[in-house]
């Protein structure tokens, strides 16, 4: 069935019409234009017309891009901290190890320092592992480097993104019922790579 969007007059029926192809698709929206024409606010609009809470970030996802992002801060980094707690207690426990959760903790610890226990996903790739439809809503991409492009591409295209230390995170398979839906808003200070561009329904707004 087709959303409503809410206080979206401004709205051509042709855009109503491609956001509702995208989201049943599965295809990420590029909205391209100045600033301060409701391109993030398209983003928050859509996620509250299929239900979902914004201010739940597991419904709800942000990227605000800068011009030195990395892949760290935009998919996922890793839990030093919680590593080495782990560590600590194994060292301190390694003499009484009778529980058998500590020892299931320190093969974990002791043999794979890269674990999924350690894995702290940002919104974009946390999306891709919600077995549910969401909304994530990447600001001003154009900000970014050139090849940041590239990494985002198989995200929105496959949900998944290859962790070198830990293989690949994200869905088996796509499926467009639960993919979620990436808004990629663009002040267009740079043109994106072609093979992206490709994949999203684009609309473009002025003031």
């Amino acid at each position: 069935s087709l959303i409503y969007i809410n206080n979206a007059t401004h709205i051509n029926k042709d855009d109503i019409f491609s956001i509702h192809q995208a989201i049943m698709s599965g295809r990420p929206i590029k909205v391209d234009g100045p600033s301060g024409t409701g391109k993030s606010e398209l983003a928050k609009q859509i996620a509250i017309s299929m239900g979902l809470d914004i201010s739940n970030p597991f419904h709800f996802g942000e990227l605000f891009c800068t011009p030195d992002i990395t892949k760290g801060e935009a998919f996922y980094s890793w839990n030093d901290a919680r590593r080495l707690i782990d560590m600590q207690l194994v060292s301190n426990l390694s003499n009484r190890m009778g529980n058998e959760e500590l020892k299931k903790l320190y093969v974990e610890v002791s043999n794979n320092a890269y674990s999924s226990r350690y894995l702290d996903l940002q919104s974009i790739m946390r999306a891709c592992v919600i077995p549910y439809r969401t909304v994530v809503l990447v600001d001003e991409i154009d900000k970014t480097y050139h090849e940041f492009d590239n990494y985002l591409l198989d995200v929105v295209d496959k949900n998944r993104f290859v962790v070198p230390e830990y293989g690949v995170v994200g869905r088996s398979k796509f499926d467009s019922q639960t993919s979620p839906i990436f808004v990629l808003t663009s002040n267009m200070t740079r043109s994106l790579s072609g093979p992206l561009v490709r994949r999203c329904k684009s609309l473009f707004y002025e003031y």
